[in-house]
């Protein structure tokens, strides 16, 4: 009922109305809790959203930031596996030299072991051929001393009677005959000749007067193949005598 109505109704009748409340204090009072419940609501939902938007934006700089990182990072470990890519096939030129190297060399040592072994069958045979020649020598040492044996009256009677000296060549195995009274004219005039007794084969190293090559040959062939120093010495002091006359 409007303030109107109630001013139209009289006195004595707006007194037997009986008296409604209809609680607009109470719902006043409840609405001002709801309008400061719902504005702290609105507030914390600000609040949350601005939170979250602040968060959002926090998450979104640090996403940049790791994007950012990241991709520092995917160059750098790019680099690295170019720089390992480059290492590994560096070492595995060095490795592919390395084994040729390792092969080379176990090649040059099979081929020193293969000299080796031929050197050491060489310096077994040299020193086989070495101890027969010393046995051959020996003995033919000893042939020499018996033949000197044999020979040493006759050749006492050379020097003595036949103008003979022996003498050495300046090496061992060097021996210097020298002959006298061949010459008529002079019989002091010497006449000498040289024989190496180095090898089994005799040799004739030099003579004075000259003997021709025939003459030295033949000579040689009566000693190498009688072995008799006598018979050399004669034919020797034949063929010089002969140049003597001459």
């Amino acid at each position: 009922m409007t303030s109107l109505e109630t001013a139209a109704i009289p006195p004595n009748i707006a007194a037997q109305l009986p008296s409604v409340n209809f609680g607009f204090d109470d719902l006043k009072e409840r609405m001002a809790k709801f309008t400061i419940a719902f504005d702290e609501f609105i507030e914390k939902r600000r609040e949350k959203s601005l939170e979250a938007r602040t968060n959002y934006a926090r998450d979104l700089a640090d996403l940049t930031e790791n994007q950012k990182t990241v991709r520092k990072n995917i160059q750098h470990y790019e680099q690295e596996e170019i720089k390992i890519q480059n290492n590994t096939e560096k070492e595995i030129q060095e490795t592919a030299d390395l084994e040729n190297e390792i092969s080379t060399i176990k090649a040059q040592k099979a081929t020193r072991q293969a000299e080796n072994e031929t050197l050491s069958s060489q310096i077994r045979e040299q020193s086989t051929a070495i101890s027969k020649r010393r046995a051959k020598l020996l003995e033919e040492k000893q042939a020499l001393a018996s033949q000197a044996n044999h020979n040493q009256p006759e050749l006492a009677f050379w020097e003595d009677y036949l103008g003979l000296r022996i003498e050495g060549a300046g090496r061992l195995d060097h021996v210097r005959f020298i002959f006298t009274c061949l010459d008529e004219t002079d019989p002091e005039r010497e006449f000498e000749i040289v024989v190496s007794v180095e090898s089994r084969d005799y040799e004739i190293i030099g003579a004075r007067p000259r003997l021709d090559e025939a003459t030295k040959t033949r000579c040689l062939e009566t000693l190498n193949e009688t072995r008799s120093i006598a018979k050399f010495l004669k034919s020797v002091r034949e063929e010089f005598k002969k140049v003597a006359k001459n």
